[in-house]
């Protein structure tokens, strides 16, 4: 119950559509209630058929989560990290740019320094093993962020003294990611812009702008202390 209230305010806060998901377990218990009285008030053969119902429904539901696994567990699809071996559903292509995006991680971004990656790369937090710099972790137009919180996002990167920014080219998308500068991550695309320069790409696109990740990094050291987003300007 606490969980559907406190969804329910993100529901209405963001009005982003995956923020539903809130309703699920409030809907499950709904469910599960009603089907209990009607087990208390029916008669046996009413109880066998509402149970033989709900074990198909539950069956159906496991074999399709089932089925959706099995089709990534392939060579296209595996994953080795530091021993870790698993099956993502992205492909060979994706994966080949993630293991180049974590070792130049690894490899230029010193352990105490803090990264900032976006629109929904967070992976890259758990590959390097270096924390979020802020709370949020997607950041594009289906999530519907507000200019104050967008604004807050980016004193916090400078707060923090975030010095490199590990972005996903599917800000450039459209769809569910926007357009970053058009549609969605005004600020952010002109703090980037202003203050950060392009210091890595893999697996970049001339045709398609929104293929692959590039990797920005901070002018200078120097903290600023915006006061309003027209300092960004």
């Amino acid at each position: 119950m606490i969980f559907s209230v406190l969804g329910y305010h993100e529901f209405v806060k963001g009005r982003a559509d995956y923020e539903t998901f809130w309703a699920k377990p409030f809907t499950i218990m709904i469910n599960s209630y009603l089907i209990c009285e009607a087990c208390v008030v029916c008669g046996p053969i009413i109880q066998t058929e509402l149970f033989l119902i709900t074990s198909l429904l539950i069956g159906l539901q496991a074999h399709n989560n089932w089925s959706f696994l099995e089709q990534f567990k392939n060579k296209e699809h595996f994953f080795n990290h530091k021993g870790i071996d698993i099956y993502v559903t992205s492909d060979s292509r994706d994966l080949n740019d993630m293991v180049q995006v974590t070792d130049y991680i690894e490899k230029n971004v010193p352990h105490d320094t803090l990264f900032f990656a976006f629109p929904s790369d967070v992976i890259y937090y758990y590959l390097t093993d270096h924390p979020a710099p802020y709370r949020l972790l997607h950041f594009y137009k289906g999530v519907n962020i507000p200019p104050e919180q967008e604004f807050e996002l980016i004193k916090t990167l400078e707060k923090r003294g975030v010095e490199y920014i590990v972005m996903g080219n599917v800000v450039y998308f459209g769809n569910i990611y926007g357009v970053l500068g058009q549609d969605s991550g005004f600020l952010m695309d002109k703090y980037i812009k202003k203050y950060f320069h392009q210091v890595a790409a893999f697996g970049t696109s001339p045709i398609n702008r929104w293929q692959g990740t590039t990797i920005f990094k901070k002018n200078s050291q120097e903290t600023r202390y915006f006061q309003s987003s027209n300092d960004l300007n």
